[in-house]
C-alpha cells in the first residue's frame, strides 16, 4: 500500500502531473492538534526519525505555533522508539492481535473441537 498511497507516491504523482507543493507539514500537525487535542504525538518512519534527530525542537515549535493557544501546550512530541519500519511492524502485529482477541475466553483445545 505504501508504494501506491504513501507520502512519497502521492508527492511523486503530484509532481508528475505538474503540481507544486506549497505548504507546510507543520500546518498539518497543528491542525491535528486543534482537531484531536492529543496528549502525545509520536513521529515515526525513516524520514520522521531522521527529522527528529536533528530538528525536534523546530518541529515542536512550528507545531505549537500553528496550534490553538489552549491546545498548543498540552501535548508532547516524541520520536518513535521502534525504528523506521513502522509499516512492517504494524502489519506484523495485526494478525497477532486478532489471534489474541479470538482466543480470549476459550481454551486452545476447545477452539479446535
Amino acid at each position: 500500500m505504501e508504494a501506491y498511497v504513501g507520502a512519497d507516491a502521492i508527492l511523486e504523482s503530484w509532481r508528475a502531473a505538474g503540481g507544486r507543493f506549497d505548504g507546510s507539514g507543520w500546518t498539518a500537525l497543528g491542525s491535528m492538534v486543534n482537531l484531536l487535542n492529543p496528549q502525545r504525538i509520536v513521529v515515526g518512519g525513516w524520514v520522521g526519525l531522521r527529522l527528529m534527530e536533528s530538528r525536534a525542537d523546530a518541529v515542536l515549535a512550528a507545531t505549537r505555533a500553528r496550534s490553538l493557544d489552549r491546545f498548543a501546550g498540552q501535548f508532547d512530541l516524541l520520536p518513535a522508539t521502534f525504528g523506521g519500519d513502522t509499516v512492517a511492524l504494524g502489519s506484523a502485529l495485526l494478525p497477532i492481535e486478532q489471534l489474541i482477541a479470538q482466543g480470549r475466553g476459550t481454551e486452545l483445545g476447545a477452539a479446535h473441537r
